[in-house]
């Protein structure tokens, strides 16, 4: 699930309760609509041979953009400009059916790459001993950026091994954005043999 977060929000004015209400009322509506398109998309990338890696709702008014990242059952990550076209073909087929997202958007259907954005907690128990870059919303052990080892993942948060031998623990909700770091020398070696 996807949170909108709105951070150093001050109200001063009599009517802040009513503004305060509507911002949670649109959070609640996106939340919903996201879980609404998980549950619609999910099965049918998953019937078409694929795994739903993550999906996005960007955007607000007449420029949204949904964004599906999509991988192989095995999260191999080998995803060609084919698998993208099918998909997005069927995908958009089915969203022209049920028409869940009010208004104009755009679709996008990508692979999430070798360096994978991660979003919920499966993400990082799938990407346990590897390398991450995490950026957080307020300092974190004297930093807002995060580079290291994932050493464990619950329900609340990760703890990473940060490359300056600092241990961080570090819950979701302080999580700005995390992708995995590659070692990218090594991955060019490897296609070099």
């Amino acid at each position: 699930m996807y949170v909108w977060c709105i951070h150093h929000l001050i109200l001063e004015a009599p009517h802040g309760a009513f503004f305060v209400n509507a911002l949670e009322s649109f959070a609640d509506g996106m939340s919903r609509l996201i879980t609404e398109l998980q549950t619609l998309l999910g099965g049918l990338v998953e019937d078409l041979g694929y795994r739903l890696w993550a999906l996005q709702l960007l955007g607000e008014g007449g420029s949204k953009t949904l964004r599906l990242f999509i991988d192989q059952p095995d999260f191999s990550g080998d995803i060609g400009l084919e698998d993208c076209e099918q998909v997005s073909r069927e995908v958009a087929a089915l969203l022209d059916v049920n028409d869940p997202i009010p208004g104009h958007y755009t679709l996008e259907v990508s692979s999430p790459g070798v360096d994978r954005p991660l979003f919920d907690p499966e993400h990082y128990r799938l990407c346990l001993a590897q390398d991450v870059n995490i950026r957080t919303f307020s300092k974190q052990e004297g930093r807002h950026r995060h580079h290291g080892r994932l050493l464990a993942a619950d329900a609340d948060g990760i703890s990473l091994q940060r490359d300056d031998d600092v241990q961080v623990t570090l819950p979701y909700a302080e999580i700005r954005s995390a992708k995995l770091a590659p070692d990218y020398a090594r991955l060019l070696a490897g296609q070099a043999e």
